[in-house]
């Protein structure tokens, strides 16, 4: 029994285990998904605010070489100067000449770029070779190189003729010397008269690009990888050193209205949510928790649940048909358990009354049990002496008893035709006719094809038994009994007739009334109904138990006397 009782409960709790594991597994999934989606979203907005903040450090670097490059362009003596170097066609540097002009005119590129050379250098030339420049020296020998192969005068109209009178150039080794082994960004813009538009020259100023490294603030950009590009999509900076295809990363970019260079940072995802990883950790921890709790509280209240059940079926398995009275059970607050327990012992008390009624059924027919063999051979010898004395009426008296004793003796046979019920109502008929002679008529009008319906034995005799009992008791003969079978809107049919006292409304309302009392509480209303009066109420109440609800039966008013009963049922049955 502990063996039965155990699996019981783990079935119960196995069943409602899976069901909180599938649903903390949907809840922790779902947390995680939603935390994958907002750290994503808290990270494209954070990175796109940084991405804001390091455009604006790129172009403040822009801006610082840009605003030196103006200020170098605009300078008169610059102008001047250069523009009367227009005049010198010689192809020769003419600051390498005039030591004082160099002097002068280096002087005004140092002042522009400040003591402290906040730019790495400027440069000012022509095209005829004529340069001079401030801040890191340049290597004379390849200036003039470069100044003599190059096509300085074809830039210089380029310049002239951009919207923006400059060019931003990316990253490169400093070409005016090899002594440097930075990387240096460019700004290059026409020296001119901005009235005549008249250029003289090139005005070209160089930052090392580690300058704009520092300029931005990589300490807010940890684990995030920089590129920055330029109007063309050239690469200016990088830090991408992971491996990882950029498809695997988040990425925002940034572009420069003013400048045309773009931010774009990158993330690994993997780095977004490793944020959240203690987070994630913990709420994982608390599922566990809480399944380990939950189980255990599933435990407690499957072994409180199935308590009651069990007692129930060890009370159900402890009955036997000696002790078929239930025991005592305890009560619960469960109203299900408690309407159960409830709905057993209402279920054994209708069990104990259907076996007393079988009990006394059986009793009944002990005590009115005869030996057929004595009755046959008695009413064969009463036969025999009828024969002998030549009085046929007495043979045919014993011959319908005979027919009717074995017809009602023979208990294994309960359902039968309606053929043999109306030839076994005709024997006792004919036993009424040898009684009443001359004064009894009675009459079968039977359609064939209801002959073989099936219906329960004795409900066609003892109605012609109530004809002689109630119908014909305070009346003078003669007296008239009809049968009749058939089919009626698609129902069979048996109809009893008689020309006898008939039934008043109080009658039939009493016939009605007993019908239903009995049908209500079949059990208890057999165990108490008597025989006397049974014919009709019996006969009802049997053919109900055979068919159910198919059956109906009607009480009317023969005309001018009497009655006629009815008994219908549906042609399957």
């Amino acid at each position: 029994m502990r063996k039965n009782k155990s699996v019981f409960v783990n079935k119960l709790v196995f069943s409602y285990s899976i069901v909180i594991i599938v649903m903390v597994c949907i809840f922790f999934i779902s947390f995680c998904y939603y935390i994958y989606q907002t750290s994503q979203e808290i990270s494209y907005l954070n990175n796109q605010e940084l991405a804001d903040k390091t455009m604006k450090q790129v172009e403040s670097f822009l801006d610082d070489m840009d605003y030196v490059a103006y200020l170098v362009m605009t300078n008169s003596t610059l102008l001047n100067t250069y523009s009367q170097l227009q005049q010198n066609k010689d192809y020769e540097n003419y600051f390498d000449k005039d030591i004082v002009l160099n002097i002068d005119v280096g002087s005004i590129l140092t002042s522009i770029n400040g003591h402290k050379n906040s730019i790495w250098r400027i440069s000012v030339y022509n095209q005829y070779g004529d340069f001079i420049s401030s801040g890191a020296l340049p290597d004379k020998n390849k200036v003039k190189d470069i100044l003599r192969n190059s096509n300085v005068s074809y830039d210089m109209i380029e310049l002239m003729n951009s919207t923006d009178k400059y060019i931003v150039l990316p990253p490169q080794a400093d070409k005016w010397s090899n002594m440097y082994s930075s990387q240096y960004i460019t700004i290059k813009c026409p020296l001119m008269n901005i009235y005549s538009e008249e250029v003289y020259g090139i005005v070209e100023v160089q930052e090392d690009i580690k300058k704009l490294i520092e300029k931005i603030e990589f300490s807010d950009i940890q684990k995030i990888n920089l590129e920055i590009t330029d109007q063309n999509g050239n690469q200016v900076f990088n830090n991408i050193i992971d491996n990882m295809s950029r498809k695997e990363m988040n990425s925002v970019t940034k572009e420069s209205a003013k400048y045309g260079w773009s931010v774009t940072l990158f993330q690994k995802r993997t780095d977004i949510i490793s944020l959240y990883k203690n987070l994630i950790v913990m709420i994982f921890l608390g599922c566990v928790c809480f399944t380990l709790l939950a189980i255990r509280v599933v435990f407690i209240i499957a072994r409180k649940l199935s308590k009651p059940l069990i007692t129930l079926k060890d009370t159900v398995s402890r009955i036997n048909i000696q002790n078929i009275y239930p025991t005592d059970t305890p009560h619960y607050n469960i109203d299900e358990v408690k309407e159960l327990n409830i709905a057993f012992s209402a279920m054994l008390n209708r069990l104990v009354e259907s076996i007393a009624l079988e009990k006394k059924a059986n009793l009944m027919a002990l005590q009115s049990q005869m030996n057929p063999h004595f009755l046959y051979n008695t009413l064969a010898v009463i036969s025999a002496v009828g024969s002998e004395a030549g009085n046929d009426k007495v043979v045919k008296l014993c011959d319908s008893l005979t027919s009717i004793l074995r017809y009602t003796s023979y208990y294994e046979e309960t359902s039968v035709t309606l053929r043999k019920e109306i030839e076994n109502a005709v024997c006792y008929l004919d036993l009424m006719k040898g009684r009443y002679e001359s004064n009894l008529t009675y009459y079968i009008e039977a359609d064939e094809n209801v002959m073989d319906i099936k219906v329960p034995k004795l409900i066609v005799q003892p109605l012609v038994e109530n004809c002689f009992k109630h119908g014909f008791a305070n009346i003078e003969p003669p007296y008239i009994i009809k049968i009749s079978a058939g089919i009626e809107d698609e129902k069979w049919y048996i109809k009893i007739a008689d020309n006898g006292s008939g039934f008043t409304s109080a009658d039939k309302e009493k016939v009605d009334k007993k019908i239903n009392e009995y049908w209500d509480k079949i059990n208890k209303n057999m165990l108490d109904l008597e025989t006397e009066g049974i014919g009709l109420i019996s006969t009802i109440i049997r053919l109900k138990l055979n068919t159910g609800k198919d059956i109906d039966y009607s009480i009317e008013n023969n005309i001018p006397t009497g009655s006629i009963i009815t008994i219908r049922g549906k042609l399957y049955d």
